[in-house]
């Protein structure tokens, strides 16, 4: 079986490399992407069995957006990582729910849950 592969979207150096080391060492294939554009282009290119987005990016796209694109286009499964309050994911009009969101800062073990859980649900589409 092939590992499945990860595309990282993650703005922040620091918080991108540390996610990216952890999924190498559980296994995984990732591609990175530091913004919108980025990530198209990977996605394209790598065809990911699941996303990690950010919320929001410095050019002001949000991540629900891209999340579209990306379910639509590849039907890539997403996982969101936040430091926005759950009221202002909640609030917000881009957000629906039905998504899995980790809040920031998050620790190692609260990620690989999050990722375990969005993972099972990913094999068992497959």
């Amino acid at each position: 079986m092939r590992p499945l592969t990860i595309l990282l979207v993650e703005d922040e150096p620091v918080v991108a490399l540390d996610m990216q080391l952890e999924l190498e060492q559980a296994g995984y294939r990732v591609a990175t992407a530091t913004d919108v554009d980025t990530a198209l282009r990977v996605c394209a290119e790598h065809l990911p069995d699941l996303v990690i987005l950010n919320f929001v990016y410095a050019n002001n796209m949000d991540g629900m957006s891209l999340a579209r694109i990306l379910q639509t286009q590849y039907l890539a499964p997403v996982l969101f990582i936040t430091g926005a309050s759950w009221e202002y994911m909640e609030e917000s009009a881009y957000f629906y729910a039905g998504h899995s969101v980790l809040y920031k800062p998050f620790t190692k073990l609260q990620f690989r849950a999050a990722m375990k859980s969005v993972l099972e649900k990913v094999c068992k589409q497959l």
